[in-house]
């Protein structure tokens, strides 16, 4: 009979043990799992801050750039020079590096125009405003590279005002000596180029704004 016990309490000590090592089995299963899920959260979670960050940047810092010097083209009036008007104003603009590609349509693009005596949310509408290929393949896209000319037709501005809602003066319109404007150009996406510029005391046909 104590021989038999022994037996019993032998098998049952195997039996215990083979129970243990099935607990610890599944808790090593059950934490690889949970390490498993907590990584992949991780790489998720660390996924998509790099790519609020990315965009974040990508709003902050302007898709456009200046690629030269802004030029005036001005009505001189030798006679009296208060008559003076500067008539349109050029720029040109190339993409930033590192950038993507920009859409320059005028269901994209937004230029808005501010002098101290008027202001215009948008006159980017291929007549007061025009946007022109330089270099470039041919396409409304700004692609690196490339150069487009931007022509603000002040003129065109006076000429079709109401269209633009306003009710000034011509002459407030224009831009004249010692004018500080200012114009935008608000892409689809990242920060807005702005060019702020004095029209100088002294200017002839073709000014250079620097």
């Amino acid at each position: 009979m104590l021989k038999r016990l022994r037996k019993f309490a032998k098998h049952r000590k195997a039996m215990t043990g083979l129970e243990t090592a099935i607990v610890l089995i599944a808790f090593v299963v059950v934490a690889a799992a949970f390490a498993f899920v907590v990584l992949n959260m991780g790489f998720y979670t660390s996924q998509k801050s790099r790519t609020v960050i990315s965009a974040g940047l990508g709003e902050a810092s302007s898709s456009i750039e200046l690629d030269g010097s802004v030029i005036a083209t001005v009505d001189v009036n030798q006679t009296n020079p208060q008559l003076t008007n500067v008539t349109g104003v050029i720029m040109y603009i190339k993409l930033s590096v590192g950038r993507q590609p920009v859409e320059l349509n005028t269901d994209k693009m937004v230029i808005s125009y501010v002098n101290p005596r008027v202001s215009v949310d948008n006159v980017y509408d291929n007549s007061t405003c025009v946007i022109t290929q330089i270099i470039g393949d041919g396409d409304a896209i700004l692609e690196e590279g490339e150069k487009f000319k931007v022509f603000l037709n002040i003129t065109s501005l006076v000429s079709n005002k109401s269209n633009f809602g306003l009710s000034n003066a011509d002459s407030d319109i224009y831009l004249h000596p010692h004018d500080q404007f200012r114009v935008e150009l608000k892409p689809p996406v990242g920060s807005i180029l702005t060019v702020e510029r004095i029209i100088p005391a002294s200017v002839s046909n073709v000014t250079t704004l620097d």
